[in-house]
């Protein structure tokens, strides 16, 4: 990842967004996607719902120690310069919005490592950035969300979005009070959409009940890269959703048009 600027100000008026990270589905989602833009093979999301809590451990790239504390700065980021690197965007995120968004609604913690560094290096918004230190030790209070310190040869990032929607009392009152399986559904729906377009990549989903115990919701290990577009996609909604729709059942579905084509897959079942 190069390094994160503030993007100038006719650039980010022309890609100025209104939309806010208000629901948990949406702060997954967000921190996934930098996941899968920082290079990752493997992402684990772990999500507590009565705590509106959720935290993002990848092995990417990770964030170099002088991009720490740019990050989560409004219209900072290292994707583009200019509107004319949009025709060559391959990336998830690129107006610098998501974590500034997240950090505008909760409380934020980013440990990352690069292999170029040799140490891990956290920070708790909105301070600075610093080493990882004792402090920052793996007992953490709680056990289903901590941190850790990178290994002298791994790279990766942890993102952990504490209090959710803390300032937003009645927004915060809504999602604690909104039938779980319908938020876990919004989460499946963006991980399947992922999961389509990057297929080798494995994500595991851990939810955390009321209890305090953690469980598993979704494993979905690397699909092969030499299977087929069908048997891809086919593969990513079995991971995701289940085996909610028989295998025999799916159908390929195609289209051409000019110079595009459009390959995915339909249920036989009613």
């Amino acid at each position: 990842m190069g390094d994160i600027r503030i993007i100038k100000g006719d650039v980010h008026r022309a890609l100025k967004s209104q939309t806010l990270l208000l629901s948990p589905a949406s702060a997954v989602r967000e921190l996934v996607q930098n996941s899968v833009d920082s290079g990752a093979s493997e992402v684990r999301i772990v999500v507590d719902l009565f705590k509106l809590k959720t935290a993002v451990y990848d092995n990417g790239n990770g964030i170099s120690p002088n991009n720490m504390n740019r990050i989560g700065v409004q219209h900072a980021t290292s994707k583009i310069r200019a509107l004319e690197d949009l025709r060559s965007l391959d990336t998830y995120g690129y107006r610098g919005e998501a974590l500034c968004s997240l950090a505008s609604v909760s409380k934020i913690t980013i440990a990352s490592k690069v292999k170029d560094y040799n140490s891990t290096w956290v920070r708790k918004f909105p301070d600075a950035a610093h080493i990882w230190n004792s402090s920052d030790q793996e007992r953490g209070e709680d056990v289903n969300f901590r941190m850790r310190n990178f290994g002298i040869h791994e790279s990766g990032t942890i993102a952990l979005i504490e209090d959710l929607l803390y300032n937003v009392p009645v927004r915060k009152k809504y999602y604690t009070n909104s039938p779980h399986f319908k938020m876990h559904m919004a989460i499946k729906k963006d991980l399947f959409q992922i999961l389509v377009l990057h297929p080798h990549i494995e994500v595991v989903l851990d939810i955390v009940d009321e209890n305090g115990r953690k469980r598993n919701l979704i494993t979905s290990g690397i699909i092969a890269a030499e299977k087929t577009t069908f048997q891809k996609i086919t593969f990513a909604f079995l991971h995701i959703f289940g085996a909610v729709v028989p295998l025999e059942s799916f159908k390929r579905v195609a289209i051409t048009f000019k110079e595009f084509q459009i390959d995915g897959v339909i249920s036989k079942n009613a």
